[in-house]
């Protein structure tokens, strides 16, 4: 039966005893690699995040969204109805009764 070391006597170096000799020198010599999408300087805490990159092109065939100072197809002009409404005519029948 395997006993599981206690995590906190566990060594910092990480345990490459059960690879071979080849495999533990090629773990043993990697390196977190640098993030492209992370900042590019040091941020201060509660700041913004801002994109490192605008991100690709639109793509013209898919509709876009508009921005909130757009207006859109549907938006009434200024000035004018926003629909039709009913048809203007008198309040009360016209006195014509069956």
């Amino acid at each position: 039966m395997t006993t599981i070391p206690d995590p906190g006597t566990a060594p910092d170096e990480p345990n490459f005893t059960g690879l071979p000799a080849d495999e533990r020198s090629t773990f043993a010599d990697q390196s977190d690699p640098a993030d492209p999408a992370g900042p590019a300087g040091p941020t201060e805490p509660g700041a913004p995040l801002e994109p490192t990159s605008p991100g690709p092109p639109p793509d013209p065939s898919t509709p876009r969204e508009p921005s909130p100072a757009e207006p859109r197809p549907s938006d009434p002009v200024p000035g004018e109805p926003a629909s039709p409404g009913p048809p203007v005519g008198p309040d009360e029948p016209t006195g014509e009764r069956r």
